[in-house]
């Protein structure tokens, strides 16, 4: 049996805090333990190359968004829309 659970917008940010403070704690810590604590100050090719991967991160998470959904939906990928929507009003 199926049970439906809501959660409201001010929620999903908390459980979504509270889960990705350990995990930057985990990884960034050693990350510095073992690099040093200097990071390499601003640049033009350090900020082309953070913008460009951030817009293919934010397209390679979408995509996951639609292949999961195609897997479990009978009408595959005629039931996906790719696009942005505003969740919450600025």
């Amino acid at each position: 049996m199926i049970r439906e659970h809501t959660i409201t917008i001010q929620q999903a940010k908390i459980y979504g805090l509270v889960l990705f403070l350990p995990i930057i704690v985990l990884t960034g810590l050693p990350f510095f333990l073992l690099n040093g604590f200097q990071l390499p100050g601003p640049s033009f090719i350090n900020t082309v190359f953070f913008i460009l991967l951030m817009l293919g991160g934010v397209v390679v998470h979408e995509l996951l968004h639609g292949v999961v959904w195609v897997l479990g939906h009978k009408e595959g990928w005629k039931a996906v829309k790719m696009g942005f929507t505003q969740i919450e009003p600025e």
